[in-house]
């Protein structure tokens, strides 16, 4: 039938002028978040360089200062805050990267082996705290892949383990393959995630089960958006099997080809920091 000098056909949708101004104010809105994070996190870091810098340069000479035991112990305190806020500052820096589309660099292929990473993965991550870690990863194991980002993706899903886990806490990393992929999991005995948690886990800033684990914790809700930026990055992807009280299981799959972006630099072999 006739509608406005043209035929409207069954199960064709047309677009409607409301949704595509939606759409737009949406787009919109994810930008000028994204710029905001970017600017504000440069604006801080400016400032914090020559905080950190004078910090390091009295504590490394407390005579020349006239600093007793007691001044350099208060200016350690300052310090291990002011390493936090930078840490924010860089976290900030990587996502809001991400969400524009923009790598901070891009990855360096090479061979590494993946027991070694895993093994400074677990050095990285034990505090002292009683966690108790698992590698189950042949030693011959490689894998063709950018090893930072790798090994930064692992370290925020570990590091995340432990933030939201009670003792006795115990993280395990394992390895697997298929004949597309290279599969590493880390399970934890945590207290697990429910079906709101999971659908929002790698949103940035979110962080599940606020009134118990809360930022008391002293997580931003960025470390699992930046493990999953860091395995995207690497043409990999992530995912997590989940239910409460029984624990969490984080699988990263990288393809066996590996991810070669256009302008990706590449060299034959990369060390870890246990080759080093």
């Amino acid at each position: 039938m006739p509608y406005d000098d043209q035929v409207k056909k069954p199960g064709v949708t047309t677009d409607v002028p409301e949704e595509r101004s939606a759409a737009t104010v949406l787009e919109s809105e994810v930008e000028l978040r994204t710029n905001f994070l970017s600017v504000a996190a440069h604006e801080l870091r400016t400032p914090l360089q020559p905080i950190l810098g004078y910090l390091y340069l009295m504590i490394e000479s407390p005579d020349r200062f006239g600093l007793n035991e007691e001044g350099v112990q208060f200016l350690n305190a300052i310090l291990e805050c002011a390493n936090r806020m930078a840490d924010i500052v860089n976290r900030t820096l990587v996502v809001s990267f991400a969400d524009a589309g923009r790598k901070p660099v891009h990855p360096c292929q090479g061979v590494v082996s993946l027991e070694r990473l895993a093994m400074d993965v677990v050095r990285a991550c034990n505090t002292g705290d009683g966690t108790t870690y698992s590698i189950d990863i042949p030693p011959d194991t490689t894998i063709e892949t950018d090893w930072k980002y790798l090994y930064e993706a692992l370290y925020e899903i570990c590091v995340n383990a432990v933030k939201y886990s009670d003792p006795p806490r115990h993280v395990t990393l394992r390895y697997d393959e298929d004949s597309k992929a290279h599969i590493v999991s880390v399970s934890d005995n945590g207290p697990g995630m429910d079906e709101e948690t999971l659908k929002n886990l790698f949103q940035p800033f979110y962080i599940g089960d606020r009134n118990n684990l809360s930022r008391s914790c002293g997580r931003l809700g960025l470390g699992l958006t930046i493990a999953e930026r860091d395995i995207e990055i690497v043409g990999g992807t992530i995912s997590v099997d989940s239910a409460l009280h029984q624990g969490s299981t984080f699988t990263i799959r990288i393809p066996r080809r590996p991810h070669e972006p256009d302008d990706a630099c590449r060299v034959p072999a990369v060390d870890t920091p246990a080759d080093r």
